[in-house]
C-alpha cells in the first residue's frame, strides 16, 4: 500500500512500496485529501516515461497504479492529481515521486494485461454506476421502503439520461475535462482529452509485395566491376554513404549491384541490412543501410540505360 497526504496542492508521501516492472493492480494508492478537495471531482494522474494514464478516484480515494506505468526498468514513477468542477480544472497537485520501476518478469505478447480504461471510459462507467444507483434507490421508494411516520409515497420522478455531445482533442500537456451542457436530468456530456506527444520513428517495416510490371522500355546492358572501400564511408546511425564513379553513367543509368554468397554472409556479418547505388540526376551514391562493411567492398555492377516510351 502507498499512501499519500494531500494538503491543498502539497502532496507528501505517508508509506512507499517496492515498484516492479509486470505489476499489475498489485500495488494500491490510497489518498487522503485536505478539506479543500471534498466538492470536487478528483482524478490522478500517473506517468512513468512515455506513458501517462489518468485514473478517476472513487469516494474512497484508493485505486490501483495502472500497468502501463510499470513496464520499463529504470523508469521514475511520478502521481499527482487534479480537482475539477462542472468539467474544469480549479484544484491541480504538485507531482509526488514514487520511485524507479525496478526489474521484473515481463509480461509475454499473450500474457499482457488489458490496457487501463480511459477517462471517458470512467466516466461513462461511474455515470451509469450512478444511474443503477438511483434507478434501486428509486425502486426501494416504489415499494414503500422509507415511508414513515411523516412521510407519504411520492410521485415517481422522471429518468435521468446521459448522452456524449462533443469529443474534441487538445494540444498536449493539457488536461482533460467533461462540461455538462445540459441539465441534472437530461446531462449531455462534451469532452475534451489532451492529444500525446509525438513519438520517435519506428523501425523501418518489411518490404511489401512486388507490384505490377511497369510498361516495357528499351534497354541497354552492361556489366563492371565497382569497388567501395571502407575508408570512403560517411555518416552515422544507421545510414552511410560514399559517392561512386563509373566512367559512360548518364542521368538515365539504372545501377544493379550482385554480390556473391561468400560476400553476402560477410555484409550480414559486419551488420549490413541493404547496399545499393542511388543515382540522382547522373551523380552516383552508394549507399548502406544498418552499419558500413568493416572491409573493401568489390561487386559487380550491372548499368542499363533505362528508355521509357514516349
Amino acid at each position: 500500500m502507498i499512501r499519500i497526504e494531500l494538503t491543498k496542492t502539497k502532496p507528501r508521501l505517508l508509506e512507499a512500496e517496492p515498484l516492479t516492472g509486470g505489476m499489475v493492480k498489485a500495488v494500491e494508492v490510497q489518498f487522503l485529501f485536505s478539506p479543500e478537495w471534498d466538492t470536487l471531482e478528483k482524478t490522478a494522474v500517473f506517468s512513468a516515461g512515455q506513458a501517462s494514464v489518468n485514473v478517476v478516484l472513487p469516494q474512497n480515494g484508493s485505486c490501483a497504479v495502472p500497468w502501463e506505468c510499470l513496464t520499463t526498468a529504470g523508469e521514475r514513477l511520478t502521481v499527482g492529481v487534479y480537482g475539477s468542477m462542472g468539467g474544469t480544472v480549479v484544484l491541480p497537485s504538485e507531482l509526488c515521486e514514487l520511485g524507479a520501476v525496478l526489474p521484473g518478469t515481463s509480461l509475454g505478447q499473450s500474457e499482457a494485461a488489458p490496457p487501463s480504461p480511459t477517462l471517458v471510459e470512467q466516466l461513462m462507467q461511474t455515470a451509469g454506476e450512478a444511474k443503477t444507483t438511483a434507478q434501486s434507490v428509486r425502486a426501494d421508494a416504489d415499494r414503500g421502503l422509507f415511508n414513515g411516520a411523516r412521510g407519504e409515497k411520492g410521485e415517481p420522478g422522471a429518468a435521468a439520461t446521459i448522452a456524449i455531445g462533443t469529443v474534441t482533442t487538445a494540444a498536449p500537456g493539457e488536461s482533460g475535462r467533461v462540461t455538462n451542457r445540459g441539465t441534472p436530468e437530461a446531462a449531455i456530456l462534451d469532452i475534451t482529452l489532451p492529444r500525446g506527444e509525438k513519438g520517435e520513428p519506428g523501425v523501418p517495416g518489411i518490404p511489401g509485395p512486388q507490384g505490377e510490371r511497369g510498361p516495357e522500355g528499351l534497354s541497354v546492358a552492361r556489366v563492371v566491376s565497382l569497388r567501395l572501400p571502407t575508408a570512403n564511408w560517411e555518416g552515422g546511425s544507421v545510414l552511410w554513404s560514399q559517392p561512386v564513379t563509373i566512367p559512360g553513367t548518364t542521368a538515365a543509368t539504372k545501377v544493379d549491384l550482385s554480390a556473391t554468397h561468400a560476400q553476402l554472409l560477410q555484409l550480414k556479418k559486419d551488420g549490413v541490412l541493404s547496399l545499393y547505388v542511388e543515382n540522382t540526376d547522373g551523380i552516383l551514391t552508394a549507399q548502406a543501410f544498418g552499419k558500413k562493411p568493416f572491409s573493401d567492398v568489390v561487386l559487380q555492377a550491372a548499368l542499363t540505360e533505362i528508355i521509357l516510351p514516349a
